[in-house]
């Protein structure tokens, strides 16, 4: 458990009371952080169904993926990552593809992070952002073996449809502001 939240109970009534993160765009000074968060614990990943990120083999690795993102080089979509801010501190990451009216979503936060609402909280702040942006077909992937994502984006507003091998998809569906929506713990 984080140092930083030393307290699950009364983090669970923060998070009740509608915990709000900050999504920035992510810079090279957070290079090493994403590296430290996704390396961390690499159970955190595997025990979830999912591998490290690729990008995270390196800090170096790390800023090359930035640059490869803010190029907009990579894909015929916009893409872009931001970083999950909480109380000052860098817990995770959120990112979209985007295509007319298309996104699809990602995420993660660092294990010690896991289980305080940090990535509904994420997905709760980007998604009305997405809408107003006029995407209005929001989507996410997620392995079938995830439990936490999946509470994560049913309790964001998703609905799951197919299931494709591991995984499933998700869409957006509520009509609801999903901030206005009470994050249950």
């Amino acid at each position: 458990m984080s140092e930083q939240y030393p307290d699950i109970a009364e983090q669970r009534a923060e998070i009740d009371a509608g915990l709000d993160v900050v999504l920035k765009e992510l810079t090279d000074q957070d290079a090493p952080r994403i590296y430290e968060l996704a390396n961390h614990n690499p159970e955190h990943f595997t025990s979830v169904g999912e591998d490290i990120p690729s990008v995270c083999t390196s800090p170096e690795a790390v800023k090359a993926w930035l640059a490869e993102v803010k190029s907009g080089n990579s894909t015929p979509w916009e893409r872009v990552e931001l970083g999950v801010w909480a109380k000052d501190e860098l817990v995770g990451c959120i990112g979209y593809g985007a295509l007319n009216d298309v996104a699809m979503i990602w995420y993660w936060v660092g294990e010690e992070h896991s289980g305080y609402g940090f990535a509904a909280s994420a997905v709760q702040t980007l998604v009305p952002s997405l809408l107003q942006q006029g995407h209005h077909n929001i989507g996410a992937r997620v392995r079938k073996d995830n439990e936490a994502s999946i509470r994560t984006l049913r309790k964001s507003g998703f609905s799951s449809g197919d299931v494709h091998n591991d995984y499933i998809r998700f869409r957006f569906t509520q009509t609801e502001d999903v901030r206005s929506q009470p994050i249950a713990a």
